[in-house]
């Protein structure tokens, strides 16, 4: 007939005939029920108030009295305590498979779980391959990072590289120019005996120091080169106030032969072959550092495609055994 409390709905109204199986789970769910809240799931004041309870009456959910109890595990007793058979576990070998399921971590078929719950779920049963895709995604995240930076980094280097080599050319131009201006003014000077020769030469000497030194600060590895053009540039400037100091006192001969001595002429020599010495070694600087960024670049580049092999198939063995999984799991409940 049943124990008062743990008996089914059929049982409690009478109707032997439909007993089953499924009263069975039923049993075995008011079992679980009480051994998880402390108390039979039906409990009134009397026979009579326990029976009516069994047919009409909807347990307590156990949480409400045990907060600790696992929410799968109350589903899984829940479910064996419905008034319809139908809506039970359909034999003992279903709610055995629901349990296994509880225990091995895997969600239970007695409540539809949603997606985030099976990964989690899944997440859990199985360590290392979650180790491996974490960890996979925080490397394809962390390099593509590096070479988005390194992406950055190279045009900037390539960018400073154009732009200085055009702020170079423009200070060689000029260079050239005001040496130039210095020559004709030296030889007009020596020339015409006009005093405003040897000033516009005197005027333009700073600007001329001023681009030599924003030229040396452009490439300090090409300092040494700077330094013979300023060596020789010095020298110029000696010759060029003796000049102008001969001028002054009426040897303007002097001052032309002075100008157009051996002496004058090497020193000019020595100065626009270092410009152009240094003009090569401001080419050759900047090819290496372009070739140096590319070759950054494309190391870096052939390292991600290699990590992100790696990665590929750690994510192909993750969703592989995820997959197999879930196979299983249908496999053996059906």
């Amino acid at each position: 007939m049943g124990s008062l409390g743990y008996m089914s709905p059929e049982q409690a109204s009478g109707q032997n005939a439909k007993t089953n199986s499924q009263t069975d789970v039923n049993a075995m769910g008011a079992i679980l029920y009480s051994l998880l809240a402390g108390h039979p799931p039906f409990q009134g004041s009397s026979a009579i108030e326990t029976l009516n309870l069994v047919m009409d009456g909807e347990p307590i959910p156990i949480r409400r009295t045990n907060p600790n109890c696992p929410r799968d595990l109350e589903t899984i007793s829940l479910n064996c305590l419905n008034k319809l058979p139908s809506d039970r576990y359909p034999t003992s070998k279903a709610l055995h498979h629901d349990l296994r399921r509880f225990m091995n971590g895997e969600p239970i078929l007695a409540r539809p779980s949603t997606t985030y719950e099976q990964l989690f779920a899944w997440c859990q049963r199985n360590p290392l391959p979650t180790t491996v895709a974490i960890a996979s995604v925080l490397m394809l995240a962390i390099l593509s990072a590096i070479f988005a930076w390194i992406a950055h980094r190279n045009q900037s280097v390539i960018k400073t590289i154009k732009t200085r080599d055009m702020r170079f050319e423009e200070l060689r131009g000029k260079i050239l120019y005001l040496d130039e201006v210095q020559t004709n003014s030296c030889a007009l000077a020596t020339l015409s005996d006009e005093p405003k020769w040897a000033e516009r030469c005197q005027q333009n000497e700073p600007e001329l120091i001023e681009s030599i030194d924003e030229a040396v600060a452009l490439v300090p590895d090409a300092k040494s080169e700077l330094d013979k053009v300023n060596d020789a540039n010095g020298q110029l400037i000696e010759l060029e106030a003796n000049a102008f100091a001969l001028v002054k006192q009426g040897r303007s001969t002097e001052a032309w032969s002075l100008l157009s001595s051996d002496t004058y002429q090497l020193e000019k020599r020595d100065y626009e072959h270092g410009l152009q010495v240094f003009s090569r070694k401001l080419c050759d600087h900047s090819e290496e550092t372009v070739r140096a960024a590319r070759s950054e670049a494309f190391a870096f580049l052939i390292t991600a495609i290699v990590f992100a092999v790696l990665m590929l198939i750690f994510f192909t063995i993750g969703f592989y055994s995820f997959f197999r999984m879930i196979r299983k799991s249908d496999h053996s409940f059906s």
